[in-house]
């Protein structure tokens, strides 16, 4: 109904089609964080219909996926939006991220560096890296990373915590120390940075 409407607009369509498609993704931002992500996703559906150069919409759906658990499906969005503007670090920045949740490392990686390429100040990119790498026991380029993370936000918790984790997998414990100390100063009641520091109180006796 609304797209036929819409085609009756005239000379005047194109402001309306884009102003009300933003006006769905807008209300569509609201549902998802009220926790009615199904509704969410059926209005950035109709926003990317009624306006398919609506990035906004794109980028929100593609999250909305990935809140949902259908990563597949927030893949192919995220690839969409790479596929419309190659110099959305932001769609890279997702792709990235629905990647690496179904073990296509190799891809994610990818994504992320393309995400870096473009914003060098993406600190979640080289948590995301740093993370994939720790999974693969890849030690000195997951350090390499996540220095960079929190070089870039010291404030960055998880960044302490993975680094921390590698420099024990590495044994250099006492480093370890102090890196999970910084993390803990940062969140003291961090369950994992705590089970982690209670395994080096007994290793540093």
């Amino acid at each position: 109904f609304i797209i036929h409407k819409l085609s009756q607009a005239g000379k005047d369509q194109r402001k309306i089609r884009t102003r009300w498609s933003l006006a769905l993704a807008y209300k569509a931002d609201g549902l998802i964080k009220n926790g009615k992500v199904g509704h969410g996703i059926i209005l950035y559906k109709k926003s990317i219909k009624i306006w398919p150069n609506n990035t906004r919409a794109r980028q929100g759906l593609g999250e909305a996926f990935l809140t949902a658990g259908k990563i597949n499906q927030s893949i192919f969005t995220f690839g969409e939006i790479v596929k419309i503007n190659t110099a959305d670090w932001l769609g890279w920045a997702g792709l990235g991220r629905a990647q690496s949740l179904v073990g296509q490392n190799d891809l994610a990686i990818e994504a992320f560096i393309k995400a870096l390429e473009i914003n060098n100040h993406y600190v979640d990119g080289h948590l995301g890296i740093g993370n994939i790498l720790f999974k693969e026991n890849d030690n000195l380029r997951t350090v390499k990373h996540l220095i960079k993370a929190i070089e870039l936000d010291p404030s960055k918790t998880d960044a302490y915590i993975f680094l921390a984790a590698t420099k024990i997998r590495m044994g250099e414990f006492k480093s370890a120390t102090k890196v999970l100390n910084q993390g803990l100063i940062l969140n003291p009641d961090h369950a994992i940075g705590l089970m982690m520091r209670r395994e080096l109180d007994v290793i540093n006796q």
